[in-house]
């Protein structure tokens, strides 16, 4: 399956297949989340960035009229997060590929056309 791609003005990110196995990240923030410190102060900063730059991409894609007007991009990054954290999560717990692949689905799905709304509503 073909990695996503996310454009906008500055710069073009490609989400791979290897994107999850090589982001260690969310297992790290549960663990380190419980203890206090700078270790889990810089895992926190790192996951509030990785949050903003998806609401960022979000609202690009609002503006570029990619995505619906009514859409929220704060809400439609939490929802992207909570994909790739859960996914992460059951890959790493069950050593499981086809999870990684299921969460692009899912993804697609939930940025499609499929979805149920036209860029150009309001």
């Amino acid at each position: 399956m073909e990695p996503l791609k996310c454009q906008n003005a500055r710069r073009n990110v490609t989400f791979g297949s290897d994107l999850l196995l090589r982001f260690r990240l969310p297992a790290t923030a549960l663990e380190m989340g419980t203890r206090p410190g700078p270790v889990k102060e810089r895992v926190a900063a790192i996951q509030s960035g990785f949050a903003e730059q998806l609401r960022a991409f979000a609202a690009t894609a609002v503006e570029q009229h990619e995505l619906p007007a009514r859409e929220d991009p704060g809400r439609l990054a939490f929802e992207l997060h909570a994909i790739l954290l859960g996914a992460d999560t059951k890959f790493v717990l069950h050593d499981d590929p086809a999870v990684l692949d299921l969460a692009r689905q899912v993804i697609r799905q939930r940025l499609g056309p499929g979805n149920g709304t036209n860029a150009g509503e309001s």
